[in-house]
């Protein structure tokens, strides 16, 4: 696909939005029936090509693209019960589960995610941010939406899918927050951050709309539906950055190179959650008291857990220095053996014939004479060569040397292993 069909394609899903989302300011049934499938079928074949083309993440980009499907499958019907049945599909129960489906894949996807980079991660460390955000975002959860209302939402059936639905959107937001905090080193792509924050953004529109839903609030094809197909559009575009060659490259250094130690500033999210709870329910000293002494608590174990975390590497990678100067050792001392049996080599041969020199055979006759067993017999076969010297004179020291390596060779075939060859003069 060429540059021009590209921006044709991005210019028309920007128009498409636009259209649904006027649609959806006048709460129109009709037009929003129609054209709220259209987006999700859109963010499902654009998640299902990521699915098939990308090199990694398969299945996290496999259960994203099977939420956008469900969402359409259940736009579809939602449509045909009030567009073909004229039935309110609101009083149809079935729909809430429908609906549910997306939100339990998403959240199978940051699950997935969070397994695959967790490996890496220092256990102790993940451990502290998650018992941080998960504190935190239990305190908010619970005081702005079921502090009063846990009982009735526990009622019923549906009002219980209604709690699955807030659960799931809160563990979804909790996970973006929670990449947001553990990742010290390393830099996100920007692909995963759009993505990570399109589904948190999905999940705060359910919220909205489910916290609206149990107030018997929500209008059905009204602007808090737009903000839904906007998230899967989002969360679509956000895998085909990653999925661009340039990208999916930084992704796999990102997975190399990511870790959550070292110093950060992020750990002033948490102070966004006191933030939070004092915009919608004022000063109740009880839970400000706790979120903010979650943060400090955090803070100072964070510190303590880095300290080790550090002293750990700098153990590592002493014992990685150690290593390598044994390995240093241990290739200078096999230099110095080798080197050593050349020179013996040296010391031991004749240069030009390379059989045993003169000294050597003197002093392994030596050796032999003063041996225990010195009672053996010992044959010493002498030859000279008779008018070397002309050889040498008529025709050259090369020659000549020739005509030594030559004789020596010949001489080394019939001799065996029990006995010297070697050549005195030189």
């Amino acid at each position: 696909m060429n540059y021009k069909s590209k921006i044709s394609i991005h210019f028309a899903i920007i128009i498409y939005f636009n259209i649904y989302f006027i649609s959806t300011v006048y709460e129109s049934s009709f037009w929003g029936d129609i054209l709220s499938p259209v987006g999700t079928i859109i963010a499902f074949i654009m998640l299902f090509y990521v699915y098939k083309k990308s090199t990694g993440m398969h299945l996290i980009w496999l259960f994203l693209s099977l939420s956008a499907l469900f969402w359409t499958m259940s736009d579809i019907a939602w449509a045909i019960c009030e567009l073909i049945l004229v039935v309110n599909p609101p009083n149809i129960k079935i729909f809430n589960f429908l609906y549910l489906i997306p939100n339990v894949f998403i959240l199978i996807s940051v699950l997935m995610f969070f397994v695959k980079i967790s490996k890496k991660f220092n256990r102790i460390q993940f451990l502290l941010d998650i018992v941080a955000i998960s504190y935190s975002s239990i305190i908010i959860f619970w005081n702005l939406l079921m502090h009063n209302s846990f009982i009735a939402f526990i009622r019923s059936l549906d009002n219980l899918i209604l709690f699955l639905y807030m659960v799931s959107d809160c563990i979804i937001i909790s996970s973006v927050a929670l990449l947001v905090l553990s990742i010290r080193k390393g830099r996100i792509p920007g692909g995963i951050y759009l993505t990570f924050f399109a589904g948190g953004f999905y999940s705060i529109i359910d919220l909205l709309c489910s916290y609206d839903y149990f107030y018997d609030l929500y209008v059905p094809n009204s602007i808090i539906d737009s903000g839904y197909i906007l998230s899967f559009l989002l969360i679509a575009y956000g895998a085909l950055l990653v999925l661009k060659e340039k990208n999916e490259s930084q992704v796999k250094k990102f997975y190399c190179e990511f870790e959550n130690s070292g110093t950060s500033k992020k750990s002033f999210l948490l102070l966004t959650f006191p933030i939070i709870f004092i915009i919608f329910k004022g000063f109740q000293y009880t839970e400000l008291i706790l979120l903010i002494l979650t943060y400090m608590f955090y803070k100072i174990l964070s510190i303590y857990v880095q300290n080790v975390i550090k002293n750990e590497k700098l153990l590592i990678k002493e014992k990685n220095m150690n290593l390598i100067l044994e390995e240093k050792i241990n290739e200078r001392t096999k230099e110095l053996i080798l080197k050593n049996k050349e020179l013996e080599y040296i010391s031991n041969h004749d240069s030009i014939t390379k059989v045993y020199n003169g000294r050597y055979f003197k002093n392994t006759l030596a050796d032999m004479i003063n041996s225990e067993n010195s009672s053996n017999k010992i044959t010493v076969l002498y030859i000279d060569f008779d008018r070397f010297k002309s050889i040498n004179d008529t025709y050259g020291h090369d020659v000549g040397d020739e005509v030594l390596i030559e004789i020596s060779k010949r001489l080394a075939i019939t001799n065996n292993k029990d006995n010297i060859l070697a050549r005195l003069g030189g």
